[in-house]
């Protein structure tokens, strides 16, 4: 399985008043890796959007555990990977690590949705192609 690692300095606007990560941020590099970890074989989001109707992976479950703190001007590394294909589901990995110990584990579930708008949301979540899954686990 293919991951994707980015590579940020915590910066101030990263951080609670103790100058420690403040935790949403994790959540957001998540969001952010995820992104670019489609982006990185080729899956652009801005680009896939209304292709096959295709109306993106919309976040069904986010969860983290809290190792050790990042603080203010450290340089952090985030590996995500898929670690799981559900049919309509998939199951993202994150490991944030610092000073070269992993400081978080994360996890998203995500759906592989397309629009319907014939419910209420105007999408429906659809088996992930094979043709996506191929990218990630050559």
């Amino acid at each position: 399985m293919k991951r994707s690692v980015q590579t940020r300095m915590v910066n101030f606007a990263d951080c609670d008043s103790a100058q420690l990560v403040f935790y949403p941020r994790y959540f957001e590099w998540f969001d952010r890796c995820t992104e670019m970890m489609f982006r990185a074989v080729g899956l652009d989001w801005d680009r896939m959007f209304g292709v096959d109707d295709w109306n993106g992976v919309p976040l069904l479950d986010a969860g983290a555990n809290f190792k050790r703190p990042c603080r203010l001007g450290e340089t952090i590394e985030i590996e995500s990977w898929v670690e799981e294909w559900r049919g309509r589901t998939f199951l993202v990995r994150h490991h944030i690590r610092n000073k070269g110990e992993i400081a978080v584990e994360g996890h998203e579930l995500r759906a592989w949705t397309v629009i319907d708008k014939s419910r209420p949301a105007g999408l429906r979540a659809i088996p992930v192609p094979r043709e996506i899954v191929a990218r990630f686990d050559p």
